[in-house]
């Protein structure tokens, strides 16, 4: 008795196509190589540029608090709030506690000197990763930051032989032009007491009422 719900998103995912890390970042168009190297280039004018792959360690939680503190920051920025990192993230940091725990996290990071230029939360589960959480310093925005992290970070999954990458769903699909695989998600919605059929009822003419 479910029927479709208002709420739809899509969710990209990068495969390797057979290709190790590097082998999948040379089958990309040459403006992507471009970019990339033309990102990396504008953070070493700075300082050195250094990638780090990291698991449970001090080096990965100094890169989540760090993380933590420039998306914080970011949403003021915005004028925007998001309930992952109210109360001083507690449920972020409850869930990267809970992955530390199943020896499922893993961070990618990019720093210039000792600067953390900017970082990626993955979810490695199996033969899979999921990019969940990301974030960057704003003073690097001229080099597409998070996009670089996100190379990177392909580059050296395929390397270890996992295949693919979810990048979830992402707000902008066009950010992620080499994503080459994707799922079209939606949601279902129903009601077992009168109170809520009455609810139901009520959120369609509500919503009528908008469009």
């Amino acid at each position: 008795k479910l029927k479709p719900g208002h709420r739809s998103a899509r969710s990209l995912q990068v495969r390797s196509g057979g290709f190790d890390g590097h082998g999948w970042f040379r089958s990309l168009g040459r403006e992507i190589q471009d970019n990339h190297a033309r990102g990396l280039h504008m953070v070493g004018e700075t300082g050195p540029v250094v990638v780090a792959v990291s698991g449970s360690n001090d080096a990965a939680d100094a890169v989540l608090r760090r993380m933590i503190v420039l998306k914080q920051q970011w949403l003021v920025s915005m004028g925007q709030s998001s309930k992952m990192l109210s109360d001083n993230a507690a449920p972020l940091r409850a869930l990267i506690g809970e992955l530390d725990r199943q020896q499922a996290l893993q961070v990618v990071s990019v720093h210039c000197g000792s600067v953390l230029v900017a970082a990626l939360l993955n979810i490695a589960t199996g033969t899979r990763r999921q990019a969940f959480f990301a974030a960057h310093d704003p003073k690097f925005d001229h080099a597409s930051p998070e996009m670089l992290v996100m190379v990177e970070c392909l580059i050296r999954t395929f390397d270890t032989g996992i295949s693919e990458v979810d990048l979830l769903c992402v707000e902008d699909e066009h950010e992620f032009g080499f994503a080459n695989a994707r799922i079209d998600l939606t949601s279902y919605v129903g009601a077992k007491t009168f109170v809520g059929k009455c609810a139901l009822v009520i959120g369609d003419r509500l919503d009528r009422a908008r469009g």
